[in-house]
């Protein structure tokens, strides 16, 4: 759901600032793909790499893999997840586009 995905990527002042300067007044449409690009910006500056995903992973699966996907994951979603090996989630993840939503990577492990 869309308004699930702004409360998970604008999450403090600045970023709620910038979405409410860049969307007052915009389409539905528009404020959709400007949150998919968003999304797609942040996963790239991230720039995740194994051992961090590995570290938060072992420390909190569900944060890990919303850090991965940068979305909000239900414990529903998480349960349909197959693998459980934090390195493979990566190396598997990282051979495909890397922001594939989660239940896009579900569905293809």
């Amino acid at each position: 759901c869309l308004l699930d995905m702004i409360k998970f990527l604008f999450v403090d002042y600045e970023e709620e600032s910038l979405f409410l300067k860049d969307c007052m007044g915009k389409s539905n449409k528009d404020i959709n793909k400007y949150v998919y690009e968003y999304r797609e910006r942040k996963i790239n500056e991230l720039d995740i790499n194994r051992v961090d995903f590995v570290n938060k992973y072992r420390n909190n699966r569900k944060e890990a893999l919303e850090y991965l996907f940068q979305e909000s994951l239900p414990l529903s979603w998480l349960k349909k997840l197959k693998l459980d090996n934090p390195v493979d989630i990566f190396e598997i993840h990282s051979k495909m586009d890397k922001t594939i939503f989660f239940m896009k990577f579900v569905r293809s492990t």
